[in-house]
């Protein structure tokens, strides 16, 4: 399939009584001579005869086998190896059903908040091609949901912006619309804001772990904010910090983006590397 593997076998006709489960195990060619490590790939036992991997590069070829576990947990030899492709996937087809829809912007949402959602094709939901998922790719995903027979990525940063603080708000000032927003807040409660309503044209998550928050904005349909002076949060402290500013517009290209005032870089990276 689209970003994984299943795998179905027959119970065997040996060790019934005393038959507790499987093992499945994998391996694939490094080159025409030399394969990888024999590895178990199941985190738990199977006690059932299907089992589905996840964890496949698409167009890799894998070659598996199982091993019965008896009830006093010792194994029996391989059964027959089977080989298996997963298939490549489109780009925006981040979920491998062979269509780019909302599914897709869902399923990306979900992987940035590292809700682990499966099957999941991070090559097809790359869409700019930098190997990273983040806002660029779900508004890509929705550019390429609203104009199909157009191709996105590797497409060059359009326009500046920049973000800081006035008072108690966070604004964003770009010379171009702004189609998405992500970014980490540092130093605030998880009642420390409100967001103002010129983000309501946007679907808006926000994950708070500890004293940070993690925001991600961006619309279904394709609706930008901007440009000019934006708007963006109210907050309840003046001593936060900010830092992973990334602005993408409508194709999913980024917007060349500074933060202004609120932020000391060295101290924050180690803060924003350790946040997810």
């Amino acid at each position: 399939g689209m970003g994984k593997v299943d795998l179905e076998w027959s119970s065997p006709d040996e060790f019934v009584d005393d038959l507790l489960g499987y093992n499945m195990y994998r391996y694939a060619f490094i080159n025409d001579s030399t394969t990888t490590d024999t590895l178990l790939i199941n985190s738990t036992m199977i006690t059932d005869t299907l089992y589905t991997d996840f964890e496949v590069v698409p167009g890799t070829s894998y070659f598996y086998a199982y091993k019965t576990v008896r009830t006093d947990f010792s194994e029996s030899s391989f059964s027959n190896i089977v080989a298996a492709t997963p298939y490549t996937a489109d780009k925006g087809d981040a979920n491998g059903d062979l269509a780019v829809n909302v599914s897709d912007i869902i399923s990306t949402v979900s992987y940035i908040l590292m809700n682990n959602p499966q099957p999941f094709i991070f090559d097809a939901a790359d869409m700019n091609s930098d190997l990273v998922i983040n806002v660029l790719d779900v508004t890509g995903i929705v550019n390429r949901i609203l104009n199909p027979s157009k191709s996105a990525s590797n497409l060059a940063a359009e326009g500046t912006a920049s973000l800081y603080t006035r008072n108690d708000t966070v604004f964003i000032k770009s010379d171009v619309p702004v189609a998405g927003i992500q970014f980490i807040i540092h130093n605030i409660s998880a009642d420390g804001y409100s967001v103002l309503k010129t983000l309501d044209v946007f679907e808006r998550l926000a994950l708070h772990r500890g004293d940070s928050l993690f925001f991600l904005a961006y619309s279904m349909t394709g609706k930008t904010v901007g440009p000019g002076e934006i708007p963006v949060i109210k907050l309840n402290s003046k001593s936060v910090l900010i830092d992973g500013l990334i602005l993408s517009n409508a194709k999913g290209a980024s917007i060349n983006s500074v933060i202004t005032g609120i932020v000391s870089p060295g101290v924050i990276k180690e803060i924003a590397d350790s946040f997810f």
